[in-house]
């Protein structure tokens, strides 16, 4: 037989014998990589043993978020500051009224002789003074001078609350709170002798002292403040509450300030104020000019009694913007005898129309003495 036949015929042979043995063994795995097996079906049980994470505490729902949100413009911050100018803190608050009425904590605003609120959206209002406040509920209501109407929350529209209702606390992205919008549950709805107030956990910081407490719905359910004589910690006061403070403001009442506790008081003023030296009766007054209340002659100092704002101009040709510090110099009638730049705008046209308005400032007459005024501009 040919050789090549032999050689064909054994490989042959060979193959079928190897092809033999292969069939024999298992595969070891897929042929194709990169398919992924389908998995199994968990069961049940398997599902009850592993539960979803719960969502850290004080972190907001989906629908206090959009709440939130919705009610954001009339969130705000307030910069306050001394008559002499120098920023005393900044601190939260909530419009309730198109007109610029505000809320905040009372003990904010008590040593303040000016303001500056602000919106997230880059509003800038002057602070005109307080309308309003209770020492009890220490709750102030204030206004922001404001050229058109503002978005605002109102307290009447405030739902019914009770335990276990959902709520957050929200306060401006522009205050220095850690979380400026928390949630909470209230636990308790109490009252006392100056009305309700609510509990909530966890309780609001002192960060959020100040902003408003709102529903999922957006209503205002109350202001955050300090429980008081009520106990340790923060609390809410409710809008039923505010309803009360907001009633006892008479018609066409203007705000004021409390000035009075500043750096810049005279050395007169400081001999009025010797012990032993205080007048119960009011102190002579010039003729022609109102006599200053009989609470007034008592502190021995001088108070603002009107105190237009400076106005845009409306010359103004440029989209000007600008923060200046202006000093105001009384004579003992009362009136503005001068006004200083301690700190320009950076615009002369906003120096002369602020300027303008300041010398058109009066106070309670019988001293001479100062007043420095911070005057910010945004044209919007």
């Amino acid at each position: 037989m040919n050789r090549s036949y032999l050689v064909i015929i054994s490989g042959s042979i060979l193959l079928v014998i190897f092809a033999l043995s292969w069939c024999g063994r298992k595969p070891a795995g897929p042929i194709f990589t990169g398919i992924a097996e389908t998995p199994a079906p968990v069961s049940s049980a398997t599902t009850a043993a592993a539960p979803a994470a719960a969502s850290p505490a004080g972190t907001p729902s989906a629908e206090l978020r959009a709440a939130a949100q919705r009610i954001a413009p009339a969130v705000i911050v307030v910069s306050l500051f001394d008559d002499s100018g120098k920023l005393l803190r900044t601190v939260p608050g909530v419009f309730i009224s198109a007109d610029g009425r505000f809320v905040t904590s009372r003990h904010f605003v008590q040593d303040a002789a000016h303001g500056v609120a602000k919106t997230s959206n880059g509003g800038i209002y002057n602070v005109s003074g307080t309308m309003t406040d209770s020492a009890a509920l220490d709750v102030a209501v204030l206004r922001a001078d404001v050229k058109k109407n503002v978005a605002f929350l109102a307290s009447s529209k405030a739902a019914a609350v009770t335990p276990g209702t959902r709520a957050a606390v929200v306060a401006s992205p522009l205050t220095r709170a850690a979380q400026p919008l928390i949630e909470a549950t209230v636990a308790a709805k109490k009252s006392d002798e100056n009305g309700e107030w609510l509990e909530l956990t966890p309780a609001p910081t002192n960060e959020l002292v100040g902003a408003p407490a709102i529903n999922e719905k957006g209503e205002l359910l109350g202001i955050v403040t300090p429980r008081g004589q009520t106990g340790t910690g923060n609390v809410v006061r409710s809008a039923a509450a505010l309803d009360l403070l907001l009633a006892k403001i008479e018609e066409g009442a203007a705000p004021r300030w409390a000035i009075g506790n500043s750096s810049a008081t005279s050395a007169e003023e400081e001999a009025d104020e010797s012990p032993g030296d205080e007048d119960e009766s009011p102190s002579p007054t010039p003729t022609g000019t109102p006599r200053p209340t009989p609470a007034v002659a008592r502190l021995g100092k001088p108070q603002i009694i009107y105190n237009p704002t400076p106005q845009y101009p409306r010359y103004s040709y440029f989209h000007e913007k600008g923060s200046g510090t202006f000093r105001v110099n009384f004579s003992t009638n009362g009136q503005a005898r001068s006004v200083q730049i301690v700190r320009s705008t950076g615009s002369a046209t906003l120096d002369n129309v602020t300027i303008e308005a300041l010398r058109k400032w009066k106070s309670t007459p019988g001293q001479e003495w100062n007043v420095t005024v911070p005057v910010t501009f945004d044209r919007r």
